[in-house]
């Protein structure tokens, strides 16, 4: 027998078939799409939840702050992650209102 012949043939790639479904856009797309968005019209707010559906890294690190959106691989941050990315639109999102969005907390009755 050759050792050419006693080595196993692996299976080739592409007679695997994939059902994924279409990759998320990039961080920079997102981040792009939705500054694009709201310079167009669109109310700040809308484009923020549309970025956040879009997001889909767990975990960055930004001018050196680490965020992670996963929690115990469960649980989604969404709200550190729209601090993340309202923090790249300061210039188009009153002040007041991000404040509103980030820091305020319902009153406990």
């Amino acid at each position: 027998m050759s050792a050419n012949s006693e080595q196993a043939e692996a299976p080739l790639l592409d007679d695997v078939v994939r059902d994924e479904p279409p990759a998320l856009p990039a961080p920079d797309e997102t981040l792009l799409r939705m500054r694009q968005e709201i310079l167009a019209g669109t109310h700040w707010f809308e484009a923020l939840l549309d970025a956040v559906g879009r997001w889909r890294l767990p975990e960055e690190t930004v001018l050196g702050r680490e965020y992670r959106y996963l929690i115990g691989s469960e649980a989604f941050d969404w709200l550190l992650l729209a601090e993340r990315l309202l923090g790249e639109v300061v210039d188009l999102v009153p002040p007041i209102d991000r404040d509103a969005l980030l820091f305020s907390r319902p009153l406990a009755s």
